[in-house]
Parts: structure tokens; sequence; C-alpha cells
């Protein structure tokens, strides 16, 4: 008798969260004045448990000229029980649980001749997800959560990265139909090292972020983001940087018209973060589009920056106009015109003015379609003399193997270069992810391979320009295209096509000697062909510069096809020629990647991949790699497995790597 208060009272305050809910299904809302029937102060939907047994073991074999061979290898075994559930407390809509959790063993075995050392050590495993669910249907349904988790990276000719994640936290969501929002606090901490104790990452955070959509009118809305952090971040080398950090945006549209593209976007920015890499930031954006007609449109963008790091603070206010007219289908026309002011804190100030314009045009012609475009840029720059550092915060770069990562601009002062993913986690190590080159015009990063950055990744690159004398510039930039793609008979598919690039300048100065500008003309034709899933391009690039001359010659070729449902095969393979002048050297890159799904039976599929990289420098030496591997996954009812077999060479002028790798992983459901 002693349950049936406790039901009441669970009975009541979910009914009351649901007074403004819809009539209820027999698990749906519940609805004021309905009888329930089925309330219980725990209700269990489902539980489910398993075993599962992980076993890794890795190989790296080292081998330096005039050095003894280095090999170390680890082991890891790794037995979990499992559990997982969904229950009720009161009814779903008052208090709805779900989570998983798996306890067990770990073991490491771990043997190295780097460290000259040899260890074993067992640890108790504890990976979980627990979410608690409360009042679904009113007006503030909130979350209250924790999970930890542990994910393994395993990089391309390197050795593999164990991330480690623990977090706990409460999201709330406030329905709303004229600002809904969204709250969240969590305490975040995360680890991230290798095999051998040579990397070691690890970041403390604790974070209150709030968002929030107001919508003040059917064509006027307002949205708000802001985000507290408190972090503490220890980086390899013993680097260790604690830092509170602000981030408010403020984003308003206003849309002037229902029936033609005319609005007015605002963006407004404040950032700021003490510690070691400390830095301050405030920045207003203006947007205005508007649409004349369908043939006539107009854009005009306005921005002004302020950013502080350290003792240096600049300041930067930019302004442009768009005009694009479409004079006929296949005839289209822009042209601009801006300017840009920047002022630093040691008297610096740099005023440009810019003018552009150019003509695209598309048409269908016999057999196919002809794309071509033409265009021109004036820009006039009157710098005045910098006597002290201008600081570059988080500059956007794209890392294109083997490309170096290009900085373009002069006196950058050499070790201030500071490189980080995307989002800002991880840092970067010069010499061990990255190397530089620093020139009088320029600095170039080098990507290290097996450094753990992938072709194509964006980086966020920090760095500080040195004293600079006063100068007047001005640039010309040219550029012209055209592509014909056939479209129609037996050619079907195939594109030739050109690019053409030029930029030259024009110097006043005191001094000139002490300026170092790259004209350049570049020419860029090729032809490529597209059916089926095939992908073919050749192509020759001439690059004349004043500063690095190259010619580059380009083979490409990509395969995509589905052979049924979860089998497939992919294949990508480059080849690049290229040639530098000054200094002379020639650099021979190619690349292969195969990947092949095949799904043997219903229970049963299989991947195969490999990937073969091999680039001759006659300056830098030769790099040779391939990384091979085969993943075999089966299940059957509640039983399943997997395996995991890769192979890794990577052989350069002076040291060779080896790595062997396998996984298996079994799990049992009841």
């Amino acid at each position: 008798m002693r349950a049936r208060p406790l039901q009441l009272l669970l009975a009541a305050a979910a009914t009351a969260s649901a007074a403004h809910a819809q009539k209820a299904t027999d698990d749906g809302p519940v609805v004021v004045g309905e009888s329930r029937g089925h309330w219980k102060a725990f209700d269990l939907q489902r539980l489910n448990a398993g075993i599962e047994f992980l076993g890794r073991h890795r190989s790296d074999k080292l081998s330096v000229s005039n050095e003894p061979d280095r090999t170390d290898t680890e082991t890891l075994l790794r037995e979990l029980f499992g559990i997982s559930g969904q229950a009720y407390i009161g009814h779903k809509n008052l208090i709805d649980l779900t989570g998983s959790a798996r306890l067990g063993l770990e073991d490491r075995f771990l043997d190295s001749d780097t460290l000259g050392a040899q260890d074993h050590s067992s640890d108790f495993s504890n990976l979980f997800d627990l979410n608690a669910h409360f009042l679904a249907n009113s007006k503030v349904p909130f979350d209250l959560y924790t999970r930890r988790e542990e994910q393994f990276l395993d990089q391309d000719f390197s050795s593999s990265l164990t991330t480690t994640t623990f977090e706990t936290g409460a999201a709330a969501h406030i329905q709303s139909g004229r600002a809904p929002t969204n709250i969240r606090a969590f305490h975040l901490e995360t680890d991230q090292n290798d095999q051998l104790g040579l990397f070691d990452y690890s970041l403390v955070q604790n974070t209150f972020a709030a968002q929030s959509n107001l919508v003040i009118s059917e064509r006027h809305r307002l949205e708000v983001q802001y985000s507290f952090d408190d972090v503490s971040e220890t980086r390899p080398g013993g680097f260790e940087n604690d830092y509170l950090r602000h981030d408010l945006l403020l984003s308003d549209v206003l849309n002037f018209d229902a029936k033609l593209p005319r609005e007015l976007r605002s963006y407004l920015r404040y950032f700021n973060q003490d510690g070691d890499s400390g830095q301050e930031i405030l920045r207003l954006d203006e947007q205005l589009l508007l649409t004349h007609t369908d043939r006539f449109e107009s854009r005009y963008n306005f921005s002004a920056e302020r950013q502080a790091r350290g003792d240096a603070d600049q300041s930067t206010v930019r302004g442009s106009a768009l005009l694009r007219h479409k004079l006929f289908e296949s005839l289209v026309s822009t042209g601009s015109v801006g300017g840009q002011w920047l002022s630093s804190s040691s008297d610096f100030t740099s005023n440009e003015w810019f003018v552009q314009g150019g003509l695209e045009y598309t048409k269908k012609v016999p057999r196919g379609r002809l794309n071509a475009s033409i265009g021109g840029t004036f820009t006039t720059q009157h710098n005045g003399e910098q006597g002290g550092t201008l600081v570059v915060i988080d500059e956007p770069h794209t890392f294109n193997d083997p490309f170096p990562i290009i900085l373009s601009r002069r006196n950058i002062v050499q070790g201030s270069v500071v490189v980080t993913a995307a989002g800002g986690f991880p840092t970067y190590q010069e010499n061990v992810e990255y190397t530089i080159d620093y020139f009088a015009d320029r600095a170039e990063i080098r990507v290290i391979v097996g450094s753990g950055i992938s072709d194509g990744q964006t980086l966020l690159i920090d760095y500080d320009v040195g004293p600079v004398p006063a100068s007047d510039i001005d640039t010309l930039s040219l550029t012209a295209s055209a592509r014909y793609t056939v479209s129609e008979g037996y050619l079907r598919g195939i594109s030739i096509y050109s690019i053409y690039r030029s930029q030259d300048h024009s110097l006043d100065a005191a001094d000139p000697s002490r300026f170092v500008l790259d004209d350049t003309t570049n020419l860029l034709y090729g032809i490529e062909y597209r059916r089926e899933g095939l992908h073919l391009r050749a192509e020759r690039e001439s690059h004349d510069s004043t500063v690095n001359p190259y010619d580059t010659t380009r083979l490409q070729a990509f395969y995509d096809y589905r052979f049924s449902r979860g089998s497939s095969l992919g294949l990508d393979a480059t080849h690049e020629i290229i040639d530098y002048t000054d200094p002379v050297n020639q650099v021979t890159f190619s690349r292969l990647s195969a990947r092949w799904n095949q799904k043997v039976a219903r229970e049963f599929d299989l991947t195969l991949r490999v990937d073969f990289r091999d680039e001759s420098n006659d300056l830098r030496g030769d790099t040779q790699g391939i990384d091979q591997s085969l993943s075999l996954r089966w299940r059957r009812r509640q039983t399943s497995a997997y395996a995991t077999i890769r192979n890794t060479l990577l052989e350069t002028g002076e040291s060779d790597r080896v790595s062997q790798f396998f996984e298996l992983g079994l799990r049992r459901d009841f």
C-alpha cells in the first residue's frame, strides 16, 4: 500500500508537465483529466546484456642508418561485460532513462627498444553512455547525461593514437514558437597519447553554452550563440596552458521581400581568450543582397574587425560593392569595387583599393557545351612603415600532398608560426609533424609523411610579420578560362579545358631591394573524361614566377563501381612530375589507393584497402610507403566478430619503418 501515494505523486507531476500537449495515445503525452492505468514508479522497457573481447597487437620496427634497429611492440587485451536498456520512472514523459555500460579488465603489454623498457599493466575498464530525459512533452524538457568512450586512431605511415573522452553535463531545450532556446553545461576531459608515450595531450574543459533563435517577424529573425570555456591544456613537451574563453555570435537576417531575394545579414562576434595564447577579437559583418530583376542583382559587404594578441593589436575595415547582370541566358557580367584600411599598434597603416570586372559565358554548342570566362582586377596599395610586429591569427590553409603550404608574406618572424587543426585542437609540433623554410617573401610549411596531417586537411596558422619599410604597390591580375564538354555521341564525357592567370606588380619604395614581389604567369590546360564511374584527367601546368617557377605534368584516374548492394570497388591514382627551376629540383609523386568492399554472404563481408605513396625529390630525398589492410566482419543472430590486419612500410633516405597491426573483436548478446 505504500507505493500508492508515490504513484499518485509521480502521476500528478507528469500530468502537470503535459498540460499543453495534444490528446495522447497509450504511449503518448499525458492529457489532463485522462485516466492513466499504467503509472509505475519504475517501468523497465528493455534490457540487453552481452560480453565482448578486444585484442590489439602492434609492432613497429625502425631502422636508421648507422644505428641499431629499434622494435616496439604493444598488445592490448580487453574483456568487457556490457548492459544496455531503457526504463521509465513514472511515465516516459516524466523521466526516460536510456544507457549502456561496459565494464571489465584491460591488460597492456609493452616491449620498447625506444624507451628501453618492458611493462605490463592491468586496469579496470569502464565505458558508458547514460542519459536521463525529463518532462519530454513540457515546454522545457531537459537531459542529464554522462559518457566515457575510447577511440583508436590508426594513422597512415605512423603509430596509432588512443583518445579517451569523459563528458558529463546537462542540456535544456526551451520549446517556443517565438524563441526556441538550447542551453548546455558540461565538464569534458580528453586524453590523447600514443603507444610509447612519445605523444601525450590532455584537455580539461568546463563549458556553458546557449543558443537561441528569436523570430522577430515572418521575415526577420535573430540568432544568439554564446559559450564560456574554462580550459586547462597540456601539450607534448611539457607545455601547459590554462585559459578562460568567451565566444559570442549574433546573427540577424532581415528579408525585405517575400518574392525576390532581398535581405540584409548582420553578424557581430566577440571572442576573448586569456592565457599563453590569449587573444581578443571583435568583428562586425554586414551583407546586403538586392535582387532588382530576374537578371540583375547587387551585393554590398562591409566588415570591421579588431584583433589583439599580447601587446599587439590591429584594426581592419573593409567594404565592397558587386553588380551582377545576366545580359543573356548565356552571358553574365560582374563588376565590383572596394577598399580596405588596416592599422596596428605599431603605427603601421595600409590602405588598399580595388576594382574588378568579369564575363562568364555558357552556351550549348554542337554535341556539347562551352563554358568560358574572362576577368581582371586592379589593386593599389599604400603601406606605411611597419616598425613593429604585425600579428596574423587563424589564417586557414589546406594541405595538398605533396605541395608545401605557402605563407605569402614578406619578413615572417622565424619561430612565430603556430599550426593547429581546424578546430584549434591539437597544436602540431615543428620538426615532428612539419618543417618550415623561411624566405624573404614567404614561408613554406612542409608536412612530414606519417605525421598525422592528412591530404586535404584544413589547418589554422598563426604567425608574426616583422618590420617592413613604407611602399606603394600596384597589382594587375588577369584570368581567362575555356572549357568544352562533349555531351553527345561516342565521345560523350570528354572535356578539354584551359585556365590562364597572370599577376604583375609595380613598386614605389625608398629601398626597393627590401622587397621581393612575385610576378607570375600560370597556364593550365588539359583533357578529362567522365563516364559511368570512371574519371580520367591529364593536364599540364606552366607556372612562370620571379620567385618560385615550376612546370607540372599531372595524370589522374578515379573509378567507382558498385557491383551490388554492399559490394563496391574504388580506385584513385595520381602521378605528378614537378620541375622547379630556382633552385633546380625535380619532384616525382605517385599515389595509388584501392578499396574493395565485398558482401560475401548475408552474414559475412570484407573490406580490402591498399594505399601506395612514392615521392622522388632531388633535393630532399626519396620517400616510399605502402599501407595495406584487410577487415573481415561476421554476424549470426546474437554473435558477431571482426578482424583487421594491417601492414605498413615507410622508407626514406635516412630510415625505414615497418609496422604490423592486428585487431580481433568478439561480441555475444543475450
